[in-house]
This record gives structure tokens, sequence and C-alpha cells, in this order.
């Protein structure tokens, strides 16, 4: 399988700085926009157990780039600190789990459904972005938890 993903992330930052030989206090607020986007490919797989119970798998990797923009508003006034150029990034996600599925032949007729899937899971997602400069640590985003829905076929 494969696909497409978007990630915007906004962090929102407030800083006092305290500068001694004016005796004053600067403050300001730094609001980061963050864009992660690319292609994406995987591959899934489900494993009936039986009485419409079964297991399922999934694992996809992404080929993504990272672009992200600074403001700053403070006591100064607004400074735009402008985009980065793309960073390369790299997505992981795994989930694992549980379905159960009731059939076509036990719901009810005037619905336009051939089945109905509840999932239960946990899930691992990793994004990672690669500065590519010396003195500048990587970043890595992980999110990860129980996850839980449910698949309409028509």
């Amino acid at each position: 399988m494969g696909g497409y993903k978007k990630v915007r992330q906004r962090i929102d930052t407030t800083t006092a700085i305290n500068d001694i030989t004016l005796g004053t206090t600067f403050a300001f607020r730094e609001t980061t926009d963050i864009d992660i986007e690319g292609p994406t490919i995987g591959i899934a797989a489900s494993v009936p157990i039986g009485g419409g119970f079964g297991m399922y798998g999934s694992y996809a990797h992404g080929f993504m780039d990272t672009k992200s923009r600074s403001v700053f508003r403070g006591d100064f006034g607004v400074f735009d600190a402008g985009s980065t150029p793309d960073f390369d990034t790299t997505y992981n996600v795994a989930e694992l789990g549980f379905t159960y599925t009731h059939g076509v032949e036990r719901l009810m007729p005037h619905m336009p459904l051939s089945a109905a899937t509840a999932y239960a899971g946990y899930r691992y997602q990793r994004i990672s972005t690669d500065f590519d400069q010396p003195d500048t640590q990587d970043a890595g985003d992980v999110t990860e938890g129980f996850a839980v829905g449910v698949n309409l076929s028509f």
C-alpha cells in the first residue's frame, strides 16, 4: 500500500529574559509552524482466528521533508525569522491488534453495509528529522498508545 501523509504542528513558547544591566525584563512569544509531508509505503495483514475474531498488523515508512517558520512577538515588536530549508525526515508507524467482524448476514436488512469491523490495538509512530548540521541534535517525535475504531464496508 502507498499514500501521502502531512503533519502540521504549531508550537507556542513564552519566554522572559532579565537584563541586569538595564534593570528590566524582556518578554516575548515565539510561534513556530512546522509542516512535515511526503510519500509513504507500507504493508498490512490480517489473520482470521474464528467466530468473527481476528488479528491485524500494519507497518508504514515515509520519506518526508520538514519545513518550519518562526515568528517572535514581544516588547520589541514582531520579528519574522523566516522559513528553514527543507530537512530530511523519516516516518515510521506500526500497529498490532485484534478485530471482530460482524458479517452481512447478521446486519439489519435495510443497512447498505456488507460488514462492520471493530478493532482494538496498539499504535507506535515516530517522526525523525535530520537537521544535517554538526552541532545540532536531530529531533524525534513519538506518539504511541492504544487505538480503537470501527471500519464499515459498503
